[in-house]
């Protein structure tokens, strides 16, 4: 035990030792608010502790000064803490020969209470070597903050960002700590001065006695005597006295304080610090010093604050931008609006003049036949050549209005269920007389059905258009390739994404001259066309563009220069519902034997032509001029009607409404649409309905109002016979 003494005496006596106005270096020992020992190598016995460690460890000063350090914590190698010890050693060995500090991590030690139970606790461990005269390791200072509170609330990864932190600052104190130890006051202020921090010493009454000469260059003090005795807390401005005053006598009772605020330096610039004042105890266990250690933060809070207010600036700025990006945006999207309408306009433009080219030749026809048939004494042979030509330019009008229809998607469809194979099959004879003898047509079907459920009519005039276009390709002579296959993807074209499903594909290849890639995207345009004056409408691609569209489907074209092109039809597949093979649609009656026609018609011109000319084959008609006329002469006597007749565009209720009330009211009696356009049949259909399209000839009114008469009947005398 004198040994212990002999080494704590040597320990903190040296010359200087009363250099701070009776202040000794075992008070400053004494003062340091972390837990502190002394450790003499090689047998690691604790020669001094101070009060933070006994209050931190619950121990008396004899149970910690001359015992081994080792046995201060359990030896037992199944205790958790045989790891701690494990790391202790390996850490002085580090000590012992680097002559550096060694900071350990953060150690968990079960520590036994008055009981004699374990209990957990965590420390941040520092081990210090202190240098003798010869230079060798002396003593080690063993320092350690408890972390266990913040261990436990904030979680291990938490806790180690924080004791990072608090290590650095551990390892401040430190050296203010062992230069406080170290024989030499020469030593001792060097430490002193190599600390960032200002620190200070103050009477209990907060007078400054001692300050380092590092806290003289933070604080501007030229001569330390210009400011020894100076009240401390009147250095601080805003709340920060009243802070300062708080920490006074908060260390007057014994406790640590720590708080941040603005303090003036003694050439009145005023800086940011951060404080922590702590308690120098004499002999007696009381307060004697105050110890402050304040470090300089103003940098970083001047950075703190430019960058908030950079923040501020930023949003301020991205906010300004979303605004100009928002306005931006709004105008591109009316530019865009305005190319479209401009592109639009430019269409409409470009489908006007085809229209009224073609129309003002068709009117011509008729306007010069009419005028030749109003001259007197008309050979009958040049009368019938005018009526004809009149008849046939009716005919190519219609064909006309039919596909731009069939383009703009507004046609009415017919759709039937059909084998696509067996329908290529059957025009393939047109196909070849309208190819020429020197153009090879070669078909390959599928040995199955693959059925469609579309307009036939309009399936054939599609195939028979991209057939027309590719013989007109070929200049006479080369081969044309028409296959029908089944395919389960119709493929990615003009923006639209791939589909899945059942699809038939139909595709119709020349050797013909290919089309350029700059007009790939507007061969469908109607009236486009590369044929010279005279030579197609720019039409035909069209209608099979619209009827694809219309039917669900699409076309596709691919093409090279100088070797040919392939387009190719898609169409949903259709399940095997349609009319039973054999079966035979009635045949139509030349005259009207009588029928009774309710003739519906808001046009009268149009409603009296009918009339009249239903009369004269034989029909009785009865003229009503709306739906509402109509629906008021079936209230009278529906049964002497044998079919109605009407119009599907009409004010008021349109012909489809009055045929659905028809079916309801008056089951039995059957309807026969006609219309030149309407967008609720290209859209829905007939709904079942018998459709006869516009214009029409008096003929084929005359065969389909028979049709629809005897269809009904027949179904009539199915019903009877079954029931």
């Amino acid at each position: 035990m004198r040994d212990i003494n002999r080494q704590t005496n040597s320990l903190f006596a040296h010359p200087g030792a009363d250099s701070v106005r009776g202040l000794n270096y075992r008070s400053l020992f004494e003062a340091v608010p972390v837990p502190l020992l002394v450790v003499s190598p090689p047998h690691w016995t604790v020669v001094a502790a101070n009060d933070a460690r006994l209050r931190a460890t619950g121990t008396t000063r004899s149970e910690q000064v001359g015992r081994r350090l080792f046995d201060l914590f359990p030896d037992d190698p199944d205790d958790p803490a045989a790891d701690g010890v494990q790391n202790l050693t390996a850490s002085f060995r580090r000590v012992l020969n680097t002559k550096s500090p060694d900071t350990m991590a953060v150690q968990r030690y079960a520590m036994r209470d008055a009981e004699g139970r374990f209990e957990e606790r965590w420390w941040s461990p520092v081990n210090v070597p202190v240098l003798g005269a010869d230079g060798e390791v002396a003593f080690i200072l063993h320092l350690v903050e408890e972390v266990t509170e913040t261990v436990r609330l904030r979680g291990k990864a938490e806790a180690m960002d924080r004791l990072a932190h608090d290590q650095q600052r551990v390892i401040n104190r430190l050296i203010a700590a062992e230069a406080e130890l170290r024989r030499s006051e020469e030593f001792s202020s060097r430490v002193l001065a190599s600390s960032i921090d200002c620190i200070k010493v103050l009477d209990l009454d907060a007078r400054i006695e001692f300050m380092t000469e590092q806290g003289m260059c933070v604080m501007e003090v030229d001569d330390f005597e210009a400011i020894r005795g100076t009240l401390w807390p009147d250095l601080w401005t805003d709340d920060g006295r009243e802070k300062a005053l708080a920490a006074v006598a908060s260390v007057n009772a014994g406790d640590v304080a720590r708080f941040q605020g603005f303090a003036r330096t003694m050439k009145a610039a005023p800086r940011w610090w951060d404080v922590v004042v702590t308690p120098i105890n004499g002999p007696d266990g009381r307060p004697e010093k105050i110890l402050v250690v304040s470090r300089d933060l103003t940098a970083a809070k001047r950075a703190e604050d430019a960058l908030r207010i950079s923040e501020e600036r930023l949003r301020d700025l991205n906010t300004t931008l979303e605004g100009r990006v928002s306005a931006r945006t709004v105008e591109l999207e009316q530019a865009q609006d305005a190319l479209r309408q401009s592109q639009k306009l430019e269409a409409v433009g470009q489908l006007t003049g085809g229209v009224a080219h073609d129309f003002n030749n068709l009117l011509t026809v008729i306007k010069s036949s009419t005028d030749l048939l109003k001259r007197p004494n008309l050979p009958e042979e040049r009368r019938a050549r005018y009526v004809g030509a009149i008849s046939d330019t009716v005919d190519r009008a219609a064909r006309l209005t039919a596909q731009l229809l069939a383009f703009a998607r507004r046609q009415s469809l017919k759709p039937e269920v059909f084998d696509a194979g067996a329908s290529v099959r059957a025009i393939s004879g047109m196909m070849s007389t309208l190819a020429g003898s020197h153009i090879e047509v070669d078909i390959r079907l599928p040995d199955a059905p693959l059925f469609l459920n579309v307009d036939p009519s309009q399936f054939d005039t599609a195939l028979v258009n991209i057939a027309l276009n590719a013989r007109d390709a070929m200049d006479g002579e080369g081969r044309i390739d028409i296959v029908v296959t089944a395919v389960e993807t119709m493929p990615a074209v003009r923006s639209h994404d791939a589909v899945n499903g059942d699809f038939v594909a139909v595709s119709i290849t020349d050797t013909g001259t290919g089309i350029p890639s700059d007009r790939l995207d507007r061969i469908f345009e109607p009236f486009f066309t590369t044929k010279g004056v005279g030579h197609g409408t720019g039409l035909g691609l069209s209608q099979v563009f619209g009827f694809a569209k219309q039917s669900g489907g699409e076309i596709t074209v691919e093409s090279k220069v100088g070797e040919g092109s392939t387009l190719t039809l898609f169409l949903p597949r259709a399940d095997d519902v349609g009319r039973t093979v054999g079966e035979v649609e009635p045949e139509g009656h030349q005259d009207g034997q009588g029928i009774c026609v309710l003739v519906v018609e808001d046009n009268a011109e149009i409603g009296s032509f009918a009339t009249q000319s239903l009369a004269e084959l034989g029909f009785v008609p009865v003229l009503a001029s709306d739906a509402a006329a109509a629906l008021a002469e079936l209230a009278k006597d529906a049964s002497r009607f044998d079919v109605v007749f009407t119009d599907v565009m009409m004010p008021g209720m349109d012909g489809i409404d009055l045929a659905h009330c028809i079916r309801r009211d008056h089951f039995g009696l059957p309807v026969l649409l006609t219309s030149g356009y309407s967008n609720v049949l290209a859209k829905n259909g007939t709904y079942g309905f018998e459709l006869l399209r516009k214009p029409y000839s008096v003929g084929e009114l005359s065969r389909l109002l028979c049709k629809t008469v005897d269809l009904r009947r027949r179904q009539t005398v199915r019903d009877g016979s079954t029931s």
